[in-house]
């Protein structure tokens, strides 16, 4: 580990179980312990050790006590001179909870969830339309994954122009940007009620519009909860935050445009890369067809083809990872099967595996707004030529609608913010363009959808839920994710299902949208005192013996 010896300029000095360490300044916690060499942040309910996953806040995996403030998401939180964190496991950890939280309340003509490509587009045209316009998000900047915003200590990777150009034009049109501020509940779409660090934050608002996003889908093998073991998004966010993986062995295994995304990523930052693309090579073919007609989307593929080709392999899927026999237990062998059923062994110190994206429609069932089903069986929020929801007052756009990439996000918010602002007509000729981007968005997906039978021939032994240890064959029985919650508390830890909900519901051939607040785990003390605030007890969160346990003690 990366003891106080080591003093690099622009560090900072922080704490871990009373331990000193340095990190550079700018670097989340959660890459500084891990470039620092910490294999558990917390311990699973059978005692296994668990480190970061998504790297965004979704898995809970990474959640430690810092500062005295317990269950905190180090991927969320930049280390701080001074900053005290103590593992999860550790026996010294103080869980205590002062009923200090503040509430506050705050009017807005429009609200935009979620600052994505999608929600910042949205939120600059309506407010260059005259609203007055708040933007939030959970993360501490804006930009979503795609744009995710980079630590000091990254800054050789320069942030894209398009974001940069939108950022700035947002800043320029007033809008006012909510970070570290998490909705978890909603009376309505006029009323929703956010998390912030100080307390909860009451929201009342005319229009609403859902930029809420995309998680990543991973399809589980023995294996994908050990430290080192993290999705690709993932991976990508802890090097934007701060990762250092020179002269590192990185292999990433799946399904996706992404894998090649960050593997240039990867390849980067010094890093010694190897993709395993399960798609087999002869339907890129058909995809080549389709960038014939995008010419900017040929020109992105060459480039990004030309830079990892040799380094990819195609048509081998990814069925076991275990520990290697390495001194300090960094070391990680996968197991990869080929058409033939050769298999095929490749060691690495970091494995990022990932199977594209689900629309995140949370809020949204919540609100009661219709949705549909995807392709691939994913929830995603219906909406009309103007991004209109089945409620008048709330629109939505981006990958909450359907995955279809940065070009789609940003038309569909820039379509979205014009109509929140009553410019329908404006609304109108911008949505030419998202009927055009969705056209390439179907080609990708007829690439590299994962096949049904992919899911279902999961491993018996592969933990499906990794908040609270369930295996594959321990859902077998249940016909129900309803079934499946109440008999194996699949889906009811921290993460709330947001990791195996899509793999539970492909393995049971149902998708239960049946959405309770609160929407995310929440402090005992912010939930009562937003409780105050509500005007008669039927509008409290309601919870019963099939809801999840999701309020922190």
């Amino acid at each position: 580990m990366q003891q106080v010896e080591s003093l690099p300029r622009g560090s900072v000095e922080y704490y871990v179980n009373g331990r000193p360490f340095r990190a550079r300044y700018g670097t989340s916690v959660a890459a500084a312990m891990l470039e620092s060499g910490f294999t558990s942040f917390r311990t699973s309910r059978r005692g296994e050790p668990r480190t970061p996953f998504c790297g965004m806040g979704t898995c809970f995996e990474c959640r430690v006590t810092i500062d005295g403030v317990p269950y905190r998401r180090t991927c969320q939180v930049a280390v701080r001179e001074g900053m005290r964190i103590e593992t999860e496991s550790t026996p010294s950890v103080e869980r205590h909870t002062p009923l200090e939280a503040s509430h506050e309340h705050l009017r807005a003509d429009v609200v935009v969830v979620g600052s994505g490509p999608a929600g910042i587009a949205a939120a600059t045209l309506a407010a260059e339309s005259g609203c007055d316009v708040v933007l939030v998000d959970d993360n501490g900047e804006s930009g979503g994954q795609i744009w995710r915003a980079r630590s000091a200590s990254t800054r050789r990777n320069h942030e894209p122009a398009a974001k940069r150009r939108w950022v700035e034009r947002c800043k320029r049109a007033g809008v006012r940007v909510l970070t570290q501020t998490t909705i978890f509940d909603a009376a309505s779409a006029n009323r929703l009620i956010a998390e912030t660090a100080k307390g909860t934050l009451e929201l009342s608002t005319d229009r609403l519009v859902l930029a809420t996003g995309a998680t990543e889908f991973v399809v589980p093998v023995p294996g994908w909860t050990l430290p080192r073991v993290t999705s690709v998004g993932g991976l990508q966010a802890l090097l934007e935050s701060g990762l250092d993986l020179e002269g590192k062995r990185v292999l990433l295994a799946g399904s996706g445009p992404l894998l090649l995304a960050v593997a240039k990523s990867v390849i980067d930052a010094g890093a010694l890369v190897r993709v395993e693309e399960e798609a087999p090579s002869r339907r890129l073919v058909r995809l080549a067809q389709s960038l014939l007609r995008h010419p900017r989307k040929l020109a992105q593929a060459v480039r990004l083809t030309a830079k990892t080709r040799r380094f990819t392999k195609h048509g081998r899927r990814l069925v076991e990872i275990r520990a290697g026999e390495d001194a300090r237990g960094m070391e990680r062998i996968a197991s990869f099967v080929d058409a033939a059923g050769v298999r095929h062994d490749h060691r690495a110190d970091w494995v990022a595996i990932g199977h594209g994206l689900v629309p995140r429609t949370r809020l949204a069932h919540l609100l009661g707004i219709r949705t549909s089903r995807d392709a691939a069986g994913n929830s995603t929020i219906d909406i009309d030529e103007s991004g209109r929801t089945s409620n008048p007052a709330c629109f939505a756009a981006g990958e909450c609608t359907g995955i279809g990439g940065v070009d789609v996000a940003l038309a569909e918010g820039a379509v979205a913010g014009l109509a929140a602002a009553g410019r329908l007509l404006d609304a109108a000729r911008m949505a030419t363009r998202v009927r055009k981007e969705r056209g390439f968005a179907r080609s990708l997906e007829r690439v590299f959808a994962v096949s049904p039978s992919r899911v279902l021939e999961l491993d018996p032994r592969a933990i499906v839920c990794r908040c609270e240890d369930v295996e594959r064959r321990e859902i077998d029985a249940y016909g129900s994710m309803r079934d499946c919650k109440l008999k194996s508390r699949c889906g009811m830890g921290p993460c709330q299902g947001r990791v195996c909900g899509p793999i539970v519901a492909r393995l049971i051939g149902n998708l239960e949208d049946r959405v309770r607040p609160p929407l995310f785990p929440v402090r005992l003390d912010h939930l009562l005192r937003a409780g105050c605030s509500y005007d008669s007890p039927d509008e409290l969160p309601r919870r019963d013996a099939g809801d999840h346990d999701s309020v922190h003690e």
